[in-house]
């Protein structure tokens, strides 16, 4: 892999990997009164902000509907691409024909420097770690294993903590050093048969492979140059893979969805993905695999918003079977139903005040919770329903 070759051929499309992304924050240090950034902590208070959605779980991110094609939704997702107002949820991508300041340009070919691919790296692997929980990351010589200790190996406490000692993000990072660490991705990709660009074999030319060979580079050595600089168009190029999308069998249904599946009973025949059949239904809720799949519900799970009905019934009447709380009063459906509310109306007694407020939403006469009085000193009175004609006890 050279320059050249792996860099975008075309500037006419802005790549928006802003420098407020690829270019490390840096921590401070006072001089005098003055506050300048320092080179050791390079990108913490970038790996803080940047990785916590990625690792603790993603927020939600708007993808633009007109984002590049070679470019997965797990950039934005993953926020490798933010938005210029974070607060936006329609952005649009900036073309020629449709101008938008949603995300900021940058140029491809730009030097990659290492801190840069460090950040870059650390938020592939959360992405595979989610699309691909079957992988044995914890078995010593697997390839998720060494990919694992591979990025690992960048932080005293991954993700928040990064190793700063000997490194320096501002470093160029040339093609080997890209190679290096990208090849340990591939290498998960090939072991889950993702062999080519959008799982096609690698002898297409499915993006980003374009050539006979699991890795998205020449198999000849003869044009390398590992001491070369690298930059963001390759870095960018490299790791352009979209398991959201892939589907070795194929049967309409991602791997990466279908291992919930897999791993919801272990005493079960489904072992695999091809296990997985698009025509059953595995939690018995009257949808079958693929239904659940299209439908975004659960399929290990009959009634996935807990609301007492299956997620068919939901489907028929109109309602979200992955809303948790379907009438929007702040109760869940399952506390709703356990506390004999409605989970489909907001107000239950019809008083006016929202289940999620009343202090006793099944009495419309009331709804302020009961307020102490220490000089009350009547007796409590006990009613005994059962057993029918107990005596109490004096």
């Amino acid at each position: 892999m050279n320059a050249r070759e792996s860099a975008p051929r075309t500037r006419s499309l802005p790549s928006a990997w802003t420098s407020r992304i690829l270019q490390p924050i840096l921590p401070k240090r006072s001089v005098g009164r003055a506050v300048v950034l320092t080179k050791a902590g390079i990108f913490i208070l970038l790996t803080v902000i940047c990785h916590l959605s990625s690792v603790i779980g993603l927020f939600a991110v708007p993808v633009p509907e007109n984002k590049p094609p070679t470019y997965p939704a797990w950039w934005f997702e993953r926020e490798v691409i933010k938005r210029t107002n974070p607060s936006n949820e329609n952005p649009i991508w900036p073309t020629l024909e449709s101008p938008s300041t949603d995300y900021l340009p940058s140029d491809d070919f730009a030097v990659l420097n290492q801190g840069q691919l460090k950040n870059l790296a650390t938020k592939a692997y959360a992405e595979l770690k989610d699309k691909l929980p079957g992988q044995p990351w914890a078995t010593v010589d697997t390839p998720a294993y060494k990919l694992e200790q591979l990025v690992l190996g960048w932080y005293l406490s991954y993700p928040n903590t990064p190793q700063t000692i000997g490194t320096d993000p501002f470093a160029v990072a040339n093609q080997g050093q890209l190679k290096n660490v990208a090849v340990h991705f591939y290498d998960v990709l090939a072991a889950v048969g993702y062999v080519g660009g959008r799982g096609l074999p690698p002898d297409t030319s499915g993006f980003p492979w374009s050539s006979g060979s699991t890795y998205p580079w020449t198999v000849s050595v003869t044009d390398d140059d590992s001491y070369a600089t690298a930059n963001l168009g390759q870095a960018k190029r490299l790791f352009s893979f979209d398991l959201a999308s892939f589907d070795s069998e194929p049967d309409g249904m991602p791997d990466y969805w279908e291992q919930q599946i897999i791993q919801a009973d272990n005493n079960d025949a489904i072992t695999n993905v091809a296990d997985v059949l698009p025509g059953d239904d595995f939690d018995g809720d009257g949808l079958n695999n693929l239904q659940e799949y299209l439908n975004h519900t659960n399929p290990t799970q009959a009634d996935s918003n807990h609301d007492g009905l299956t997620d068919k019934q939901n489907i028929a009447m109109g309602l979200d079977p992955m809303d948790l709380d379907l009438d929007d009063d702040g109760i869940s459906n399952a506390d709703e139903l356990a506390a004999q509310t409605n989970p489909y109306e907001a107000d239950t007694d019809h008083d006016g005040v929202p289940d999620g407020s009343d202090a006793f939403p099944l009495d419309p006469t009331r709804s302020e919770p009961l307020q102490s009085n220490p000089n009350d000193s009547t007796p409590p009175e006990i009613t005994l329903v059962e057993p029918i004609g107990a005596l109490p006890i004096n």
